[in-house]
């Protein structure tokens, strides 16, 4: 019986699925996310690591979706080192997988964030994601970085007082931001640490002036970005997926949805109907 692998990896996770024949999930497991931008070798070693220690048995063909992965030469270093893997953007997969051959338009937001069209002609354009030094607006990682630096503002009375000074000292077990510090300079993946402070600026959204600031301003600015590549594409991009998890925080999602809606944006907004992953093994499938 041929099997098709799909994967999904991303900085916050990593999903593989397995499919069969009749497109029936053998198989389908969550691990933790591999960060392309740690360089390419040790991405190699941790996605073989993954799949020897989940027990992936060999499959006819597989499609896996990395989030950072665009450009020619790596993909094809990676399809080297795994030669029935065919690597695309995790942009590429939800457009394929959700739009089939219409027009589309992709929002991920999580650790980082992307935006991605395809049009009519079946092109596909990617907006911004170009890694937390440069760019991810509206992502976990900007909220928190700037939720840390609000709150070391707020120690240092420079700043509006904020119950993230509190919180957030209390999250690393320090007594002041001096401490917090060599942690995140010393993390293997400090975007990670970073990003995952976004949940504890959520839970202050209405109770805390400072965080609901930071929140409603995070979306409004890919809110902004949304809007102005669909003006480029006005007329023919009528539907968004959002995607990323983010966008499963419904004060996220309501902020989003109301700030485009302001902006009389007249986008479809929808979420995936399934997981990326499954979307990559029926890709694999279906022989793309």
């Amino acid at each position: 019986m041929k099997k098709f692998l799909g994967g999904d990896i991303g900085g916050s996770k990593a999903d593989l699925v397995l499919l069969d024949e009749a497109g029936e999930i053998i198989k389908f497991v969550q691990a933790e996310g591999i960060n392309f931008q740690i360089g390419r070798e040790r991405f190699i070693e941790n996605l073989k690591e993954l799949l020897y220690r989940h027990n992936f048995p060999d499959f006819e063909r597989g499609v896996v979706g990395v989030a950072g992965i665009y450009r020619k030469e790596e993909k094809s270093e990676l399809e080297s080192q795994f030669p029935r893997i065919k690597f695309l953007s995790d942009v590429e997969i939800l457009l394929h997988g959700e739009f089939s051959e219409e027009p589309g338009m992709v929002v991920i937001a999580g650790t980082g964030s992307i935006i991605a069209v395809k049009d009519s002609a079946g092109n596909i354009r990617r907006f911004g994601g170009y890694g937390y030094l440069l760019d991810d607006v509206g992502s976990g990682f900007l909220i928190g970085k700037r939720a840390l630096i609000a709150a070391a503002r707020s120690a240092e009375k420079l700043g509006p007082r904020t119950t993230l000074e509190e919180i957030l000292l209390q999250f690393f077990e320090k007594d002041n931001f001096v401490d917090v510090t060599p942690v995140l300079y010393n993390a293997p993946s400090p975007q990670r640490i970073i990003a995952s402070l976004s949940p504890i600026v959520f839970k202050e959204y209405g109770r805390d002036e400072v965080a609901t600031q930071i929140i409603e301003n995070s979306i409004q600015e890919l809110v902004n970005m949304v809007f102005s590549i669909y003006k480029k594409y006005e007329g023919e991009v009528t539907r968004c997926l959002l995607s990323g998890g983010l966008f499963r925080e419904k004060i996220y999602s309501g902020l989003f949805k109301s700030f485009l809606e302001e902006k009389r944006c007249p986008l479809k907004l929808v979420f995936a109907a399934k997981p990326a992953a499954l979307y990559a093994a029926e890709i694999a499938k279906s022989g793309l």
